[in-house]
């Protein structure tokens, strides 16, 4: 697939509306023709370091789930990400953003996370 500018006239935004475990950015439901991530902005309101993971997921992902990507943060911080040089990061299911204590795999922790991530879906926007 090509990129053109006129694909990101429009980019889809998801806003965390409190703190949250787990951000279902693209929604709950599978999606018809995937999507790409653009990048997003995590806040970590815990007062201990975390991994912030992406998942090609339509739901939360379950303990031991493998992410696509993991970002390190620290304490009570944000750190944002721009996902142009992976390609947009490309998914088929679905954008799920989660908070985990663990780097390679899913650990589930309290309720700490606020997200807004950016991100196209081909031929929707």
């Amino acid at each position: 697939m090509a990129f053109t500018q006129e694909m990101f006239v429009n980019p889809n935004i998801y806003s965390s509306a409190a703190l949250e475990t787990v951000a279902l950015v693209t929604g709950g439901a599978n999606l018809a023709n995937g999507a790409r991530l653009l990048g997003f902005v995590a806040n970590n309101n815990s007062a201990s370091a975390a991994y912030v993971q992406v998942f090609d997921k339509s739901s939360a992902p379950s303990g031991g789930a493998v992410p696509l990507l993991v970002v390190n943060i620290a304490a009570t911080s944000q750190q944002s990400v721009d996902c142009n040089c992976l390609n947009c990061l490309p998914v088929v299911n679905g954008i799920v953003i989660a908070l985990s204590s663990t780097l390679a795999t899913y650990t589930q922790v309290a309720t700490q996370l606020f997200v807004t991530a950016a991100w196209i879906q081909p031929g929707n926007n």
